[in-house]
């Protein structure tokens, strides 16, 4: 009987440390990506090696363009240049480029003007960026990085607060009509979702400033409050310090134990 009892702990013993890893490997947070988008415009062959890379790696992306029919890369977001000559304008003639992505990354192939075209008149746009004030205090977005010229297509620039930030204001350089959301006479705007329609090329600057700690508390008490656990992840469920101490006491004492009475 004393065997048995002690086998019984043992494999108690043997549990709990199972356990202990499980807590550990479960805290792991969730690998986080850049996107990797690739568009062709007018007639050509391209293709991008991926479409993410994992944040803080060295993985890179190699772009392909295929044909005589191409003519250039246009690249928009952060990157390290690996192979392959880019100008200050993302500009590349380059085939195949190689880009170590430092943020989402937008890669436009230009090739030949598409004959079924009215007129044979090139493709023409206008130009869209975005940035935030100050550098990385939000998420900030534009879609489409560009427009066809004389067009009736429109821009969502798109501001999110990022923790330990709130966002201001937009400030617009450039001409376009206002399609939706609320500007005064300079141009500026308390929306943080706008809509517009190019004239010319187009630059937002998304300004946001830093939340005391005290309003924070306050705020996400009152939603926490009133909404309640609305998050649609799963919580993480690695234990606290206090409760694998707990566990790995308990499986010290058992093995104490089951040691006594096989001795006994």
């Amino acid at each position: 009987m004393k065997r048995i009892i002690a086998s019984v702990l043992s494999v108690l013993l043997i549990l709990s440390f199972t356990v202990i890893t499980a807590f550990a490997s479960s805290t792991d947070d969730a690998a986080e990506y850049y996107s990797i988008k690739t568009t062709i415009v007018n007639k050509c062959e391209a293709f991008a090696s991926t479409d993410k890379v994992k944040k803080g790696s060295d993985e890179t992306v190699t772009f392909t363009a295929d044909g005589v029919d191409f003519i250039n890369w246009e690249f928009y977001g952060e990157y390290e240049v690996i192979d392959g000559e880019v100008d200050a304008d993302g500009i590349s003639y380059d085939n195949v480029v190689i880009l170590k992505p430092l943020s989402d990354i937008k890669a436009y192939a230009e090739g030949v003007l598409d004959e079924s075209r009215e007129g044979g008149i090139p493709v023409e746009y206008y130009r869209v960026s975005v940035e935030a004030d100050p550098k990385d205090s939000g998420t900030v977005k534009a879609d489409p990085a560009k427009v066809e010229k004389y067009s009736e297509d429109t821009v969502t620039f798109t501001a999110e607060d990022t923790d330990g930030y709130s966002f201001v204001k937009w400030e617009f350089t450039g001409e376009f009509d206002i399609v939706s959301g609320k500007f005064d006479d300079n141009g500026i705007s308390t929306d943080k979702v706008v809509v517009v329609k190019p004239r010319s090329d187009v630059n937002g600057i998304a300004s946001f400033e830093k939340v005391k700690a005290e309003e924070k508390n306050d705020t996400d008490k009152s939603s926490a409050d009133e909404k309640g656990n609305t998050s649609t992840t799963s919580p993480k469920t690695g234990g606290s310090p206090l409760a694998v101490a707990v566990v790995m006491l308990t499986a010290v004492c058992a093995a104490a134990f089951a040691i006594k009475k096989i001795r006994e």
